[in-house]
């Protein structure tokens, strides 16, 4: 139905032609409702299926009717006239868009709108409806504002007005499309930390500002630059937010009609409220300084202090910190968060800190606050930082107390000092490769660590030559260090260098090791040590980057990290001020030292080899040069090899050569004679083949292996001999004037009437010696011998071996070249009842006998055992009255 009031009308469209005066002007329109308003002929619902992604112009006859649900009086809604299908409960809303100012004048919240459609263009963008006319962005047609004088063609109010639209509740996590452009009420949130005390927007840019709920999902707030609503303060607070509903291309965003639209003054998340307004400081630094314990202190409601702030992670030599002083006291603000510069807290800024419940406590001195949690403490989270720190906006140059290194003390920690008259122990840049610090140094010796992160912007600068002032926050960390916030903190250097080995205090490589071996930090004193390079660059049979330097007292290895220049028998002297000391499986290594701290001194005495013989070789110091005589190759056409095998006939040293070594593969030549060499990890080293003098003529070692005057002296299986209590035993003799050395010598034992020898029996002597005079006895079992004769054997054969015989077995010694020396009994014959029978008795080789014999003689020896046969005594032998072991007589 239609009402017919064309006066009215005609009014109405009069007014619209000056419709873009100014929002002060004194227009009066009558009510618009009073003129023809078309029937509504289409539910919005059914224009949300006619919009597709690009603009459809409506040609047909088409009205529908939708609920105005925000305002624009306060700009932020300009342009748009925002409708849903219901005052409550909505279930779709569109956007209007209109070249319209000040829209509220003529529909205000809660006034049904009749749109004739015919004519208008409908698209969706984002999930969003939009109706109005056409305009071309950059080429592509959308959808944009209807002009002024076309709206009275196609918007009508209806007379059902006035009633409140109710927005419907949801939270973040609730919203849908279905909820576009319809009024809600979004319930529990609050600004995010960031924007908390920013205004709505920025002067003349829209902003999208953003609302968190306490799980953190995300809402934007979208606000006009150009609005009354820009310069309001984001919330504090906690709570709700009501507007229309919208798309950006980020996600969800909600605009607001009016400040009321605000309503967030609950505590946030964590329950804890905020203010914008900066509290004013009540304690100094100082003061905390005073209250600061190793254990921690929580500071108490309302502990208010300010500072300026002397360091921030811009440059990144610190990270996740900031550094605050105020007079000559400085704090550490642990904050867990990157680019804490870019959110403000930059060199300079005046600081307010609300320390409230806080724990204060001392770090290396320092004091530093620290958020208490169940359990632990933690540093303040980047995105809380607003709880507790206030910029004022002022900005302060920090007045730096200037220091000698002398002059630093622990009242200095924390804050920033600059370090007059110092200069780089060292060239290259800043931060070593292997290393975080970077040591400086006075023109007295005095010596301190300059900290670099790898983080840090000048990192790969080179360190200046000459010198010069640091400046930087003073921290402890096993010694007095600082650390510079930018390159700038580098003075500029004037003076000359001062010669910083001209200034170390030397020390003898003995005293280094006493003082050092337990360390494993960089050597923070300026000391040097002299000594006689001992391995040869030339010959290349060491490591090529490493030497081993060796004074009066020992030798130490460098790992130098560069090709040197220092040959065989160099005097040197090494600065050690920054080098580490390293002790992997024994072997000291020091590491670390610079190329400009080693120069080459005065004539200093050569190292004299310590002599050694080979049984000592294991327990000698690594890096000493060493000597050992009488050794010749194994082989007489020995060749520089992997491992080159020398020996004295005895022992064997195996000497490692390189493949680098010039002289690898060589034909080795001469005889026998001394070698010289070092120890180095587990190998035996020599520095070139002068190291071997073999002038001498090789020994024939098979001559070394035998003697006639070793044999086999005493055998016992006593009768009193258990299963638990064993008292056999074989008993060696020497009867010569010089040790014959055991090597690959052993005993066997050919059991009863066994041909060939018992393997399992067989006793190995390498390793044992007898001395001139001297015996070898040979237990069958170590316990049983000790229970029964009161003192250990010399070496234990073990049960069933050679020095286990029940008395019918003959026992045969074989000398260091695989001979057979000596032999009681005869091989293949059962000793009992026969000439070697020794049951339940003794064997003992008779006085005058001192010579071994590889054919068993009866006549040599004398015989006790259980039967008295072939001319053996009868009388079995008890242990240990009846038996002599260890004596020869």
């Amino acid at each position: 139905m239609k009402v017919n009031r064309k006066p009215v009308l005609l009014l109405i469209t009069v007014c619209f032609l000056f419709f873009q005066c100014d929002r002060n002007d004194t227009l009066q329109i009558t009510d618009p409702c009073l003129g023809d308003i078309p029937e509504v002929n289409l539910l919005l619902p059914e224009l949300k299926g006619m919009a597709k992604e690009e603009p459809t112009l409506i040609t047909q006859d088409l009205v529908v009717s939708g609920i105005v649900n925000s305002s624009d009086q306060y700009g932020n809604n300009y342009g748009k006239i925002y409708l849903q299908d219901k005052y409550s409960d909505p279930t779709i809303g569109i956007c209007l868009n209109a070249d319209l100012n000040d829209a509220y004048r003529w529909y205000q919240p809660g006034d049904s709108l009749i749109i004739s459609l015919k004519g208008l263009y409908v698209e969706k963008k984002r999930g969003e409806i939009l109706i109005g006319g056409i305009f071309n962005a950059y080429g592509n047609p959308a959808v944009g504002r209807l002009p002024a004088l076309a709206i009275p063609q196609h918007v009508y109010k209806s007379c059902n007005t006035g009633r409140k639209v109710i927005p419907v509740e949801r939270s973040v996590s609730e919203l849908r499309d279905a909820d576009l452009n319809t009024l809600v009420k979004i319930v529990d949130v609050e600004a995010i930390p960031d924007e908390i005390c920013q205004t709505l927007a920025v002067s003349e840019e829209t902003t999208e500002r953003q609302l968190q709920d306490c799980m953190g999902s995300k809402l934007k707030l979208v606000t006009s630059g150009y609005s009354e609503l820009a310069t309001i303060p984001m919330p504090t607070g906690h709570g709700a937010v009501i507007g229309v509903l919208r798309k950006i291309s980020s996600g969800f965003a909600i605009s607001i009609s009016e400040p009321a639209d605000l309503d967030m003054t609950g505590l946030r998340c964590g329950d804890f409220s905020v203010t914008c307004e900066i509290p004013k400081p009540n304690i100094s630094i100082g003061e905390l300084w005073n209250l600061m314990t190793v254990e921690g202190v929580k500071l108490s409601d309302g502990t208010i202090f300010t500072g300026v702030i002397t360091a921030d992670d811009e440059s990144g030599n610190f990270n996740r910190e900031l550094y605050v002083q105020e007079g000559n006291n400085g704090i550490r603000i642990p904050i867990d968060g990157n680019r804490i510069f870019g959110e403000g807290y930059t060199i300079g800024s005046v600081l307010v800190v609300d320390a409230s419940g806080l724990l204060l406590r001392e770090v290396n001195g320092v004091p530093e606050i620290f958020r208490q949690v169940p359990g632990s403490v933690e540093a303040i989270p980047l995105e809380e930082c607003y709880r507790y720190l206030y910029l004022t906006g002022d900005q302060y140059t920090t007045d730096t107390e200037r220091l000698s290194i002398a002059e630093v003390e622990a009242k200095h920690l924390g804050s920033l000092v600059t370090l007059r008259d110092v200069q780089f122990l060292d060239s290259g840049s800043l931060k070593p490769a292997d290393d975080d610090v970077k040591l400086l140094i006075d023109c007295y010796g005095s010596m301190l660590v300059m900290k670099i992160s790898s983080n840090f912007e000048g990192a790969v600068m080179e360190a200046p030559h000459l010198i010069g002032n640091i400046t930087g926050i003073l921290e402890y960390d096993k010694g007095y260090q600082i650390r510079i916030r930018d390159l700038r903190d580098i003075g500029n250097s004037t003076a000359t260098a001062c010669d910083i080995l001209d200034l170390a205090d030397q020390m003898s490589l003995q005293d280094f090791m006493s003082e050092y071996a337990g360390e494993s930090d960089p050597i923070r004193k300026n000391i040097k040590i002299k000594g006689v390079v001992i391995t040869d660059r030339n010959s290349k049979n060491f490591e090529p980057r490493s030497l081993i330097l060796q004074d009066g007292t020992m030798g130490v290895g460098f790992d130098l990290g560069y090709d040197h220049e220092w040959d065989l028998n160099s005097g040197i002297e090494v600065g050690l001020a920054g080098a580490r000391l390293e002790i992997k499986a024994g072997v000291p290594m020091i590491s670390g030292v610079s190329e400009e701290l080693i120069r080459a001194v005065g004539t200093l005495e050569a190292i004299t080899p310590i002599s050694v013989s080979p049984d000592i070789l294991p327990n000698m110091s690594q890096g000493t040069l060493l000597e050992i005589e009488h050794m010749q190759p194994e082989n007489s056409n020995a060749v520089f090899e992997e491992q080159l095998v020398v020996s004295d006939c005895y022992n064997e040293l195996s000497l490692t050569i390189l493949p680098e070594a010039y002289f690898y593969g060589n034909t080795v030549l001469g005889g026998s004679g001394s070698i010289t060499f070092f120890k180095w990890r587990d190998d035996f080293m020599i520095r070139n083949t002068n190291d071997l003098d073999l002038s001498m003529e090789r020994s024939d070692c098979s001559e070394y292996y035998t003697s006639r005057q070793v044999f086999i002296s005493e055998i016992a299986d006593p009768v009193n001999t258990s299963s638990t209590v064993n008292g056999r035993f074989v008993e060696l003799a020497n009867s010569g004037d010089q040790t014959v050395n055991l090597k690959d010598w052993e005993i066997r034992r050919y059991t009863n009437d066994n041909l060939n020898y018992t393997p399992a029996s067989v006793i190995e002597l390498s390793g044992y010696e007898i001395p001139p005079g001297g015996t070898l006895v040979i237990a069958a079992d170590a316990d049983g011998f000790l229970q029964t004769y009161g003192f250990d054997a010399t070496c234990v054969g073990g049960g069933g071996s050679a020095a286990d015989s029940n008395g019918d077995d003959t026992i045969v010694l074989i000398d260091g070249n695989g001979g057979q020396v000596d032999i009681f009994g005869i091989p293949g014959e059962d000793g009992t009842g026969t000439n070697h029978d020794f049951e339940d008795g003794r064997v003992l080789r008779k006085k005058e006998v001192n010579y071994n014999n590889s054919v068993y003689d009866y006549s040599e020896w004398n015989i006790w055992n259980n039967s008295g046969v072939s001319g053996s005594m009868r009388k079995p032998q008890t242990a240990p009255d009846d038996f002599t072991p260890g004596m020869r007589n």
